[in-house]
């Protein structure tokens, strides 16, 4: 029940700011933050806000130049040209 209570708090308090013609930032180093962050919980979070408020659209912005089945760093990652549906993702 708590947790129920919390998203809906969360999600007037956003609506609300939408209402007076805010962009709301939210980041979770801010509010939420644990010992043990983790690459892209930012993004984890973008999406569930995105969900809460059911935006029509979500941008993520990055300095990586497209989306790779792996870690680009490592040499081994191959670039996804084209997402046609979620099977395209799997693995």
């Amino acid at each position: 029940m708590i947790r129920r209570a919390h998203y809906r708090n969360a999600q007037r308090t956003l609506y609300r700011l939408l209402e007076m013609g805010t962009l709301p930032v939210v980041n979770e180093n801010d509010t939420v933050a644990t010992d043990e962050i983790r690459f892209g919980d930012n993004d984890r979070l973008a999406a569930l806000v995105a969900h809460l408020v059911h935006a029509d659209l979500l941008v993520l912005l990055s300095d990586v130049d497209g989306l790779y089945d792996g870690d680009p760093s490592s040499g081994n990652a191959r670039r996804i040209v084209e997402v046609n549906g979620p099977d395209d993702l799997l693995g």
